[in-house]
């Protein structure tokens, strides 16, 4: 069936392939083309010139009144303050495990429905009972798979799950936990650990980079010390799930990750010039291609669409993360559009710009038939992680524009402090409440 939807910036047709492979063109109009396996180039290219085109502009968000923002911070400080003393004493049987998990999940529901404007047909869209046992199955199967683990890169690796299983219900697969998800999704705190430690040659990483990218392409090669025999355990998990022969763009965006990854290893330069190093294509291929990664384990092939809206957020995710540690990559170093824009100029278009890239994505989910439901909560929850980022780094912003973005916030820049100050000071409990209540 020929389906068709039109934008500002672009209009696009396409059919649905009769079997893969297909072939990413260079720009969404030519998604309908078939042709050879994404090598990654196509989208990188398609979607570092989709951020130029987009508008510097603050979108047309609602301006929320202050009474309603204070309103909302209640309803919050009320939350965090039902919930504090479950961190201080978390359940300790199995029986009480069960019973905090569903009281502190109703209560979540309950406060996002009133914080976010959520209604309860969102939450429904979202099973979102799902999702909390996806989340519980994998932190039990990260603590099985590698009792030396932390706490902080099993949670890291379960935002990756969390991404996998949302593209599973935007596509109308059913949300679940297979073993190529959770290979991937603890394959990249291994890699990232090893990879972005500062204090490592990079003669090693390129050595690491080279032997790990053998294993991705299905060589037999002897891992050089336990992270790596990890790492390879991962890959033949994947293998275990997906053959090769058969799911051939499994492998080949795995490889894509793998070369964006090593490329983003030139955004550890401190000293390069803007004209040295391409920041933006690099940030945008290494969330892109991790992403569509996320969107093959998902479903094992994709038509071009479903790819290019995959590949597309997690372009806009990595923009996302790399606006949330602007001040951290400015002390260490790291080059992104943003850490490199801060200290000359304000960061007020280029995070305009970033947040309309995100708005042209989520537009692909329309011609993909995805329930409006979803899509409208996926609109409610784009804006207000992008708020608290700018919050925390508002000395690279105009006055002007944090007055109008703090207008626009869900809550006030004093609330969205308390509950970063909240959040701070119970990390440790945190952690340990989280510990105990995924035990199994």
């Amino acid at each position: 069936m020929l389906m068709q939807q039109t934008s500002p910036v672009f209009q696009w047709t396409f059919d649905a392939p009769a079997a893969p492979p297909v072939r990413f063109a260079a720009s969404l109009e030519d998604l309908h083309q078939g042709g050879e396996l994404y090598r990654g180039g196509e989208l990188y290219r398609c979607f570092s010139s989709l951020w130029w085109q987009c508008d510097p502009s603050l979108p047309a968000w609602r301006v929320i009144p202050p009474p309603e923002q204070a309103a909302r911070a209640r309803q919050m400080d009320d939350f965090l303050a039902t919930i504090t003393p479950i961190l201080q004493r978390p359940p300790q049987s199995p029986a009480e495990r069960q019973q905090v998990q569903e009281s502190v999940m109703a209560l979540t529901r309950q406060t996002a429905c009133r914080v976010l404007g959520m209604e309860a047909a969102h939450l429904e869209a979202l099973k979102m009972a799902q999702f909390q046992a996806v989340i519980v199955e994998f932190v039990q199967m990260a603590r099985r798979f590698d009792a030396a683990l932390s706490s902080a890169d099993i949670y890291q690796a379960g935002r990756n799950v969390l991404t996998t299983n949302m593209l599973q219900l935007l596509w109308g697969l059913p949300v679940e936990l297979n073993p190529a998800i959770f290979a991937y999704s603890l394959l990249y705190p291994y890699s990232d650990n090893y990879l972005d430690d500062p204090a490592l040659p990079r003669a090693d990483k390129l050595a690491f980079s080279e032997r790990f990218y053998r294993r991705l392409a299905g060589e037999s090669v002897a891992p050089a010390g336990v992270n790596e025999a990890h790492i390879f355990d991962l890959v033949a998990l994947i293998e275990s799930h997906y053959a090769r022969p058969a799911y051939p763009q499994v492998f080949e965006s795995l490889l894509a990750i793998h070369r964006a990854q090593t490329r983003s290893l030139a955004l550890q330069n401190r000293a390069a010039s803007p004209y040295e190093v391409d920041v933006l294509g690099i940030s945008i291929d290494k969330g892109g291609a991790s992403t569509l990664v996320d969107g093959y384990l998902a479903a094992g092939d994709l038509i071009p669409m479903q790819a290019a809206f995959a590949y597309g957020l997690g372009a806009f995710l990595q923009l996302g993360d790399d606006l949330e540690d602007v001040l951290s990559d400015q002390e260490e170093g790291i080059l992104t559009v943003f850490s490199q824009t801060a200290p000359l100029w304000p960061l007020d278009a280029i995070t305009n710009r970033s947040i309309n890239f995100g708005l042209k994505v989520f537009e692909l989910l329309e011609p993909l038939g995805a329930p409006l439901i979803l899509r409208d909560f996926i609109q409610k929850s784009l804006f207000q992680p992008y708020v608290t980022a700018i919050a925390r780094a508002r000395k690279h912003y105009t006055s002007g524009y944090l007055q109008a973005i703090e207008a626009r916030s869900a809550f006030s820049f004093r609330a969205l402090e308390r509950q970063n100050h909240w959040l701070r000071r119970q990390r440790g409990a945190i952690s340990r409440a989280l510990d105990l209540l995924f035990a199994g």
